[in-house]
């Protein structure tokens, strides 16, 4: 028997510690309901359950967005269920207009109703929002910026101005791996779908660049200059110069599809009198300035079909490039007809006015906005981008002036066009937990223009029939728009269903992983109150026999 070793005493101090570490360990797991707390609980699980509740925090966040976005389309829906209910009311006076019994005082009540019913449309698609973003139809400018040589686009206000961040100016292929041979005197486009830029480059090819995937399409069929435009459909119209240096031009087709001529409407030489590289095509007749010096118009199922709309024995135009611009419905043609003043003419009307710009002001791009109610034009001064707000009716009015975009170096803006659709107009959703897992919401277009109610009035018999023809295709048209809407919902709901699944299997997985199982612990609790139980017992037992050992000898 020895006192000087502790032989038995440290052996049960040592049970009764790690009895008591694993009773506090199993205690707090079952405070805290978690089964690994800290990284040292269990390293390769603690990474794991880490990264799975990323996963569900992400997911759930994605559900928020899709409810946004189901909100989003709902507002926009309401918006075109409104228009919806205009057209009607729209097509019900074309059709009482066309009744040969109503007087000409009648039909001019009539087509005041129209009128104030079409502009309530146009006002809609710029005012019709949702979290301050438009979702009944967005104009948009796209110019070039020579001191960032890329696309700049911006409201036609100037406001959201935002670059590409690609240099497309042609010989920058060290910079991004192509080169984009984008010549900004020649003309370009944004595409219907605002996905697109149309233009054609330094070799007259036209090309198309998407501007979501970064991929370019060129056609190289046709190397002559050529100016381009977008009818209310959507359709991809240019002109091409009939052999090099003869300033003479055809109209011709090309499919955004397959990115080739499309013949189907149109051969080379249906059209081959036009002397401008300035047209517009709406409604299937294009308008544009022949080899006679008139504004003419064709039907383009019907090329013997010309009409004169403005005889240049009547009106002395401008038409040198840059400074003369048809109208996106063909309705008006504006000119410089002096320095320092710009001229809007109505072609049915004949009337014009003359509007006269700030002293030093220099005219050039001009171009008419989608909707008639801006024309835009480059300062050549500063190369800088102007507006004139416009009321086009019988009687163009011009109003006044304003710069919208100034050059953000010393070179300024080059080139300009009003034409295709905001690429903003398509929202972007993140729809699930990782990067690029993105959907695409289209809302709503009642722009006029994109309607094919521009022109249309119910002063005569002709003109109310025409109208009602017009105002039955915008109604398919918004029933299509708000078909889209629903299925995209549709689509949605699928999405959002599908996440919450996904969340709530993450969730049991990350559980199994973190979660403490009650039942299982509180047994092995039980144990180890058990065992720490026993080891204080022995404990007490081993300091027992060393006192028993001093009173062995206090006794001798």
């Amino acid at each position: 028997m020895r006192i000087s070793s502790q032989q038995l005493a440290i052996p049960a101090y040592k049970g009764v510690r790690q009895a008591g570490e694993a009773l506090f360990h199993s205690m707090r797991r079952l405070s805290s309901g978690e089964k690994v707390e800290r990284p040292g609980d269990a390293p390769a699980d603690y990474g794991i359950s880490e990264m799975l509740r990323f996963q569900i925090r992400n997911t759930s966040e994605a559900r928020r967005n899709i409810e946004n976005a189901t909100n989003l389309i709902n507002s926009a829906d309401a918006w075109l269920q409104s228009s919806h209910e205009i057209l009607q009311r729209m097509s019900e006076i074309a059709v009482s207009a066309a009744d040969g019994s109503k007087s000409e005082m009648d039909r001019k009540n009539l087509n005041a109703e129209y009128l104030q019913l079409k502009e309530e449309i146009s006002r809609l698609s710029t005012d019709a929002r949702y979290n301050g973003l438009q979702v009944a139809g967005r104009d948009q400018m796209l110019t070039f910026d020579q001191d960032k040589q890329t696309f700049t686009m911006a409201q036609l206000d100037g406001s959201e101005a935002y670059s590409l961040s690609n240099r497309v100016l042609s010989g920058m292929q060290s910079q991004n791996g192509q080169d984009f041979y984008f010549d900004p005197t020649n003309d370009y486009s944004l595409s219907h779908d605002g996905l697109s830029v149309y233009y054609a480059d330094s070799n007259n090819n036209l090309v198309k660049y998407n501007l979501e995937t970064g991929v370019l399409t060129r056609d190289t069929a046709d190397s002559e200059t050529k100016g381009i435009d977008l009818d209310e459909e959507g359709r991809f119209w240019y002109a091409s110069e009939t052999s090099t240096g003869s300033g003479v031009f055809s109209l011709r087709q090309q499919d955004t599809i397959s990115w080739q001529q499309d013949t189907n409407v149109l051969s080379n030489t249906d059209i081959t009198d036009m002397a401008s590289t300035e047209f517009s095509v709406y409604k299937n007749r294009v308008y544009y300035l022949d080899t006679n010096g008139d504004i003419v118009s064709r039907d383009l199922l019907d090329v013997n079909d010309v009409s004169r709309e403005l005889l240049s024995s009547d009106f002395t135009l401008t038409t040198t490039s840059g400074q003369f611009a048809l109208s996106e419905d063909g309705l008006y043609v504006a000119d410089i007809p002096s320095a320092g003043q710009v001229r809007v003419i109505n072609l049915e009307t004949q009337e014009h006015n003359t509007f006269a710009l700030d002293s030093g002001v220099t005219v050039a791009d001009l171009t008419f906005s989608a909707d008639g109610k801006e024309l835009l034009f480059r300062d050549t001064a500063d190369n800088s981008i102007h507006s004139i707000e416009t009321s086009l009716g019988d009687q163009p009015e011009l109003r006044s002036t304003r710069k919208v975009l100034s050059g953000s170096g010393s070179t300024g803006f080059l080139g300009l066009s009003a034409d295709g659709r905001s690429h903003r107009a398509n929202f972007h959703l993140h729809s699930g937990p990782d990067a690029e897992q993105e959907l695409m919401i289209t809302a709503g277009d009642i722009r006029l223009h994109h309607l094919g109610l521009s022109r249309t009035q119910v002063v005569t018999i002709d003109q109310a029939q025409n109208a009602l023809s017009s105002v039955m295709e915008a109604i398919d048209k918004v029933s299509i728009q708000r078909a889209r809407l629903g299925a995209q919902q549709s689509r949605l709901m699928h999405t959002f269903d599908a996440l919450a699944r996904y969340q709530d299997n993450i969730a049991q997985s990350e559980s199994i992983i973190r979660d403490t199982d009650i039942a299982k612990e509180s047994a092995r609790m039980t144990d180890l109150q058990l065992r720490h139980q026993a080891a204080t017992s022995i404990l007490m037992q081993a300091n027992q026999f060393s006192r028993t050992s001093i009173q062995i000898l206090l006794q001798g």
